[in-house]
């Protein structure tokens, strides 16, 4: 059976949903009014119906769904099968034992609803879904399913009072109750995610509405937390016709919005399925115990901007998968870092520069990037020091490049981790600087060499006026701390007359050297010495 509280509107969808019931299971409603217990008693001759007048204690809302007996006359409590007699169609709410009240709705109670809200939990989402999408089902409109995620809620819970986090969590459920449409089904999903079923009409627009408000500061204790979402939507019957294939499809939809950083909200497409069976055979193939046979390095021309004499090789690593083909880096390097894999491959990328380094022109150096979860590695200086000496090779002779993201979760155990490599006898440059995360505040107290200007910023400079004012700016604020500046991504002749104009002291990009294979790197050197 299916406890439902009818004293409030209903939507048809809810309704209809009802009707799945009806030929398998007792339905027991409660109705405050005749004419709608007329109304259920003729659509649903099966159904149980308890009167229940307004003065009587209100049950959960029709989000809960408190039971599903397992026989009609005969329900289960502490696994004693007990009878209670109830007249059809007059039976009160009052009949109802303590009891059953105490046993039975609490069993089924934390079976489907959350505890903390109120809410339909997981289990209540997928029951819903099962109605909406049955064949039997009379609905014939479209819906979406909605994941939303807020990103940092998980944490904030975990670091503050319980009943501080069940605050902020209520918080964002009675946001989210006060502009649902009545239509809407709400659920917690899981501990930070919500799950939603709401109309297609202009999904996007309302998604976008309910994450801007979710995201304006949440106040508890006197504290202001700010949140962040992501949203990940797939539509019924357009992409999934079954509960399983729609749930898979939002949750791809919500993996891709968050891969995309700045998308907080993502439509599903059969393309996003593709891309992330690829993306699984990609970690697949990295977890393979000689996986480094398959991949090589390649070296780029760091040269200075006025005598463009070659300064540093900048030392990328390429993967031909036999089975994936080429493998872009964007593409397997975040997935490295996440499976943890990413320190022995960078291990492996010096072992083999150790190789190369004394072929080199004396006065030349390579140029090794360090993810924030190699850097933040308690051993890596002493790692990478015994890498070298394996190789016989001075750290001197390397710069290392770390991304300023590093230093957003624990800038002071960053800092140390520098201060320790730039003491061992590296130099060090900060990659990607200004993408994401502002390093202004930590700058000076930075042992650095110098900064790389992204690419991003090359793309419209020099004619584009706000490009050409932010490049300009940075290469202004390395002179003011004495660094040198590395401008990567340089493809046009004007963006290297104004880099050199403005001070710019090394360029890196396809205009002068596209990244060479060993042999073509060392062909070059051995050419540029004869020339």
């Amino acid at each position: 059976a299916v406890f439902y509280d009818l004293r409030q509107p209903v939507s048809s969808q809810i309704s209809n949903w009802l009707s799945s019931f009806v030929s398998l299971k007792t339905i027991i409603l409660f109705v405050e009014d005749s004419k709608t217990l007329n109304h259920y008693t003729q659509e649903w001759p099966t159904a149980e119906i308890l009167y229940s007048k307004p003065a009587d204690r209100l049950l959960p809302t029709w989000q809960t769904i408190i039971a599903r007996l397992k026989q009609r006359q005969n329900y289960l409590i502490d696994n004693k099968a007990k009878e209670l007699e109830l007249s059809k169609n007059q039976a009160s709410i009052d009949k109802i034992t303590q009891e059953l009240e105490d046993s039975f709705l609490k069993t089924f109670d934390l079976a489907y609803t959350d505890q903390i809200t109120g809410l339909p939990n997981r289990p209540a989402l997928l029951q819903f879904l099962d109605s909406l999408l049955s064949p039997n089902s009379s609905n014939t409109q479209k819906n979406a399913l909605l994941l939303l995620h807020i990103r940092n809620l998980a944490n904030i819970r975990s670091s503050v009072r319980f009943e501080t986090g069940n605050q902020i969590l209520r918080t964002l459920v009675d946001r989210l109750q006060n502009n649902l449409s009545r239509d809407a089904f709400l659920s917690l999903y899981r501990e930070d995610q919500f799950g939603i079923v709401l109309p297609t009409e202009d999904i996007l627009t309302t998604v976008k509405e309910l994450i801007s408000i979710l995201e304006k500061p949440v106040e508890a204790n006197c504290i202001e937390y700010i949140l962040s979402c992501w949203a990940g939507i797939a539509v019924a019957p357009d992409d999934a016709n079954e509960t399983e294939a729609l749930i898979q499809g939002s949750e791809i939809a919500l993996r891709a919005a968050r891969e995309a950083g700045h998308e907080k909200v993502h439509l599903f497409s059969t393309e996003d399925r593709q891309r992330l069976h690829y993306r699984i055979k990609v970690e697949t193939e990295l977890l393979k115990p000689q996986i480094t046979d398959e991949m090589y390095l390649v070296y780029q021309p760091i040269v200075d901007a006025i005598s463009q004499k070659i300064r540093f090789l900048e030392v990328l690593i390429r993967w031909q998968s036999p089975t994936l083909g080429n493998v872009p880096p964007s593409l397997f390097i975040p997935i490295a870092e996440k499976l943890g894999v990413i320190i022995p491959l960078t291990n492996w990328i010096l072992k083999e520069t150790t190789k190369v380094i004394g072929l080199l022109p004396p006065d030349v150096k390579l140029s090794v990037n360090i993810s924030p979860i190699h850097l933040l590695s308690p051993t890596l200086s002493d790692d990478l020091i015994y890498l070298l000496n394996q190789g016989k090779t001075n750290p001197s002779r390397y710069k290392i490049e770390i991304t300023e993201g590093v230093f957003i979760d624990d800038s002071n155990e960053a800092i140390e981790r520098i201060r320790s490599l730039k003491k061992s006898g590296f130099s060090i440059a900060l990659d990607d600087f200004g993408v994401g995360f502002s390093g202004l505040s930590y700058l000076g107290s930075l042992p650095i060499d110098s900064i790389k200007i992204d690419r991003s910023f090359l793309l419209e400079y020099p004619s584009s006026d706000k490009s050409r004012a932010l490049v300009d700016s940075i290469l202004a604020l390395t002179h003011v701390f004495a660094l040198d500046s590395i401008a990567e991504g340089v493809e046009e002749q004007a963006q290297l007359e104004s880099l050199r104009q403005h001070g710019c002291s090394m360029i890196q990009g396809y205009l002068l050297y596209q990244p060479l294979k060993e042999k073509s790197m060392l062909e070059l050197f051995q050419n540029i010495s004869i020339n």
